[in-house]
């Protein structure tokens, strides 16, 4: 894939390109013209682009190309430096640096990118980015959920941990450098019996302070120095404040 082609896909700082000017993630799926006019482009370039689309809606958009050749990794390294991969170490910190192979970015105009490097193949997924309010409105909603049901549904945003543990990605700011580990780009999710039992996510709030997100959301929490606490009928909802905008929050079963 040339240069010039993969500035058409991917913009300044990992953005979406000129490629999908006419399209808007969380809009209407594009038109039979607009997909073929990238689909059309994909084949040109040998690249992979999935316009994934739900009850008429764009949901997200997936890149996938693999370089080939003796220059495959050299080509891999400089689109993902598009994406604004990070490193660990180097510069100012001295010694080589230690290039992210999974990291995400949440753009200010609300697109969140995914991004993942496995030598000389790059993997891109964009999407619409969920609200501070959207994304409490999804723990609650999750709780209690049979897990392969939302196996089926998250699909390549599901993964296994082992032992009844599970990571559900999910597109959100969490803080301005998302090359944490995979375990921290989502929500993290203990089973039993086939259902969520317990869940815990970190909160970053958009608009306004954590703790005026929480108690709209919520109502009134029981305090106890940074920990905030909930009992809602079959489950407990515990707070802990980070900053002023932060907080990690977990959602358990109620004891009988």
């Amino acid at each position: 894939m040339s240069k010039e082609a993969a500035a058409q896909i991917v913009g300044d700082d990992g953005t979406l390109g000129p490629l999908f000017a006419n399209v808007m993630l969380g809009g209407l799926a594009p038109s039979p013209e607009e997909r073929a006019r990238i689909e059309e482009f994909a084949r040109a370039n040998r690249v992979k682009i999935d316009l994934e689309v739900d009850d008429d809606q764009l949901v997200a958009i997936r890149f996938d190309v693999t370089y080939s050749g003796c220059c495959g990794y050299e080509g891999a390294e400089v689109l993902a430096l598009r994406a604004r991969r990070p490193h660990r170490g180097g510069g100012c910190m001295g010694g080589e640096p230690t290039w992210i192979d999974h990291w995400a970015i949440t753009h200010d105009d609300g697109t969140y990118l995914r991004a993942h490097v496995d030598l000389n193949r790059v993997v891109f997924r964009w999407e619409r980015a969920l609200t501070t309010e959207e994304l409490l409105e999804r723990a609650d909603a999750t709780f209690g959920v049979d897990t392969a049901k939302l196996a089926r549904t998250a699909g390549d945003r599901w993964r296994s941990l082992g032992a009844g543990a599970f990571v559900l990605e999910l597109p959100y700011r969490q803080t301005p450098w998302e090359w944490i580990s995979l375990e921290q780009l989502g929500m993290t999710i203990a089973a039993d019996r086939g259902r969520v039992s317990e869940l815990t996510l970190r909160v970053t709030s958009d608009d306004k302070s954590i703790e005026d997100s929480l108690k709209a959301h919520w109502g009134r929490p029981s305090v106890h120095e940074s920990t905030w606490t909930w009992r809602k009928g079959d489950r407990i909802i515990e707070a802990d404040l980070v900053d002023m905008q932060t907080a990690t929050v977990t959602v358990r079963r109620r004891s009988a």
